[in-house]
């Protein structure tokens, strides 16, 4: 085996080895920061172990062995010698000083070293943090299936129109709601209007979006139009005609069967046309509209820090919300974010900063 084979494969099985779901979504960067917050307190600990084994083997204590530093001596008499020999031998063992006689506690727990309480707190740090990330899990999936049920109420068999812009915006925006009505039971009903061709890919990001949706979890393949009338575009073109919009939705929603529409409210997130002429469209069809509020800026990248929020803020409300919230648990996060890794062609460095850090990765909000 050559050298450069045996790189590789420490390579593979190091930093991207095949991981389980749902650890198998996160990227190879993430995973890279990953290792190197680790492998600090990895060696930390390996090196504790060594010197428990090497000190319990030769029956040595680690505190017998530190010589304190000390001035040194004063010249003395030899018949002050004498009595301070006496004096240590009339000691009791228990009195001696670095003897750990009679500190049970502090040898059981490694207390009697800086390095064994600290070994110790970081153990009760990684309790208490998969403490936290249970309680979270907890919290966040009851009060999902609540809002999912809440929604609908009324509806033999509630199906949801995800009504988006470009091949991306599934992800980027929709990723917990989709997720957890999925999970909930509902028919999603994915359309988009547009093949995002406004840099040449258009044909790259349709294939995009199938795998996309079916990240998801989503069975029923995305409607995509590409209708020249709707450009992607930012500039004056790109404000699409609303009721052409529901002209060509309307037909789809008939046939599918959707009782409710998901998309864009009137801020659009991003202020992009697009996105606000879908708000629009939504007075011209008679579904039950679920429209994503925009945050506002000083919010909007507060990522998991949001959900953290939302989520206290749930478990400490008596009486009902007038916000349907959709909140992503960390394995939701992940699926969402193997989603949006379909897009390789989007995946420039500001998007994986928004990716990183935008709180619709985590949490959406309704109107």
């Amino acid at each position: 085996m050559t050298f450069l084979e045996t790189a590789r494969r420490t390579w593979t099985l190091l930093v991207a080895p095949e991981l389980p779901t749902p650890f198998n979504y996160v990227p190879l960067v993430f995973r890279l920061l990953a290792l190197a917050i680790a492998a600090p307190f990895v060696l930390f600990i390996m090196l504790e172990m060594v010197a428990y084994v090497i000190t319990r083997t030769l029956r040595i204590s680690i505190s017998n062995l530190r010589v304190p530093r000390s001035p040194p001596a004063a010249p003395r008499d030899l018949e002050d010698d004498t009595i301070t020999d006496q004096l240590a031998a009339s000691k009791t063992p228990a009195e001696t000083p670095g003897s750990t006689k009679g500190q049970p506690f502090a040898r059981a727990f490694g207390a009697a070293t800086p390095r064994g309480a600290t070994t110790g707190a970081l153990l009760l740090l990684a309790a208490l943090f998969a403490a936290g990330v249970a309680g979270f899990q907890f919290i966040v999936t009851r009060a999902n299936e609540r809002t999912a049920l809440a929604l609908a109420e009324g509806f033999d068999r509630p199906a949801v129109l995800v009504l988006t812009a470009h091949p991306d915006d599934e992800a980027m925006f929709f990723g917990p709601t989709i997720l957890n009505l999925v999970a909930a039971g509902w028919d999603v009903l994915p359309v988009c209007m547009s093949t995002g061709n406004a840099a040449g890919f258009g044909g790259v990001r349709s294939l995009e979006l199938l795998e996309s949706y079916a990240r998801l979890g989503v069975s029923t393949p995305p409607v995509l139009l590409d209708n020249p009338l709707l450009p992607d575009s930012m500039g004056a073109d790109g404000a699409w005609d609303p009721a052409y919009i529901a002209e060509l939705v309307a037909p789809i929603a008939s046939s599918s069967g959707a009782t409710h529409l998901l998309t864009f409210d009137d801020a659009g997130v991003t202020q992009h046309p697009n996105h606000i002429a879908l708000a629009h469209a939504r007075a011209h069809l008679r579904l039950e509209s679920l429209l994503l509020h925009s945050p506002r800026l000083a919010t909007k990248f507060t990522g998991v820090g949001w959900a953290i929020f939302v989520a206290a803020r749930d478990a400490l409300r008596r009486g009902p919300s007038h916000h349907a919230t959709f909140v992503s648990t960390p394995a939701q996060y992940a699926q969402t974010l193997y989603a949006m890794r379909a897009h390789a062609s989007q995946l420039v460095w500001f998007r994986w900063l928004y990716v990183a850090f935008s709180r619709l990765m985590w949490v959406n909000q309704f109107n």
